[in-house]
This record gives structure tokens, sequence and C-alpha cells, in this order.
């Protein structure tokens, strides 16, 4: 009767929802805001040792970082995690966190706001992508990798195009002159374009 009275007690309990069933996944977005407001308060405190004013994207940092992590292996890889307070050791839930937060911004409906937001990879000719990471750039970052050539001098023009039609003409020479040239294998960009009206 004893035991009867147990298995009817452990029933009970579970039945109300009390009986544990492992650790359910975090969602990936929640995942993500949690690591975008730890990376944007280490960023501040770093940003704030110098007495001028500072203005920064802490979500366009962690995502152009983002691109670089998902090519890097063993130390660098997980010191860029720390550094990026990536908070999950899943791959798989790191990228679909960055995706969801890009589309989420590309997304918006907020007829008070304009936000829009993409990254673009330049890779130079002589230069083949693993095509694994090649992979995530276009899945994860809504990014292909365009072959360039970085030895042409206006090279420079041609990627701050880009930049001006995704600002709509608000950055104009993101890459100066002189920056690239033949030793160049790469650059990753992410722009961001924010309208909205400040109350006094």
């Amino acid at each position: 009767m004893e035991s009867f009275v147990k298995v009817l007690l452990a029933v009970l309990i579970c039945s109300q929802g009390l009986c544990s069933q492992g650790p359910e996944e975090e969602p990936a977005e929640d995942v993500m805001e949690r690591s975008n407001l730890q990376f944007s308060i280490d960023l501040y405190k770093e940003s704030v040792k110098k007495e001028e004013n500072v203005f920064f994207s802490p979500w366009s940092l962690q995502t152009t970082l983002g691109m670089v992590y998902a090519g890097a292996e063993k130390t660098t890889k997980s010191q860029m995690q720390k550094a990026l307070s990536f908070l999950n050791n899943s791959n798989d839930l790191i990228y679909k966190g960055l995706y969801q937060n890009l589309i989420s911004i590309q997304n918006t409906t907020n007829r008070d706001i304009s936000l829009d937001a993409g990254n673009r990879v330049y890779v130079s000719n002589d230069t083949t992508l693993n095509p694994k990471y090649h992979d995530i750039l276009q899945n994860t970052f809504q990014s292909g990798a365009s072959g360039v050539n970085f030895q042409n001098e206006n090279i420079y023009k041609y990627i701050n195009a880009w930049v001006q039609q995704k600002t709509r003409g608000k950055i104009l020479e993101l890459i100066p002159n002189g920056a690239l040239g033949p030793e160049t294998k790469m650059v990753l960009v992410n722009a961001i374009y924010f309208k909205g009206h400040m109350d006094d």
C-alpha cells in the first residue's frame, strides 16, 4: 500500500507540471539578445575610458566579427567566442541567432522609423574560400562572397558604393584611398541605416 501511495503521489506531481523533464533549449533569439547586451556593456566600459564622445553600433560590430568568428578554429574561435560574449557553445544556435537578428532588422515594419542592415564580403580573386564557410556567410549573414581585384587602385570606390547605397548616402567613404592593396585578401563589411524621430 505504501508503494502504491508513493507512485500515486509521483504521478500527481508530474501531472501538475512539477516533474523535471530536463532543460529546454533556449530560443536562439533570446540567447543572442543576452549575448549582444553583455557585449554592449563590455564594449561601452572600454570605450568610455577615453575622454571623448563615443558612438557605435554593438550589433554591427558583433555581426561583422561574427563573420570572422565563423571562419576561425580551435583556440582563436574559443577566444573570439568569449570576446564577443557568445553565451552558448552551440555554433548552430549562435548562427541561428545572428541570422534572426539580421532578418528582424531587415523586416522592420514600424512606420515611424527607417531601418535597414546588410553584410558584404569581398574576396581576392586569387583566394578560395572553404565551401562550409561560404555557406555560413550566405545562410547566416545573407552575404555572398564577391571576387574582386585588390590590385585595382579604385577597388575602394566599388566597396564604398555599396556602403553608400545601403546607408542611403549617409556614409560616403568608409574605406579611404590607399587602405587596400595587393596584400589584401578579404574585406568584411557591415552597414546599418537608421532614421527615426527623437523626442525632446
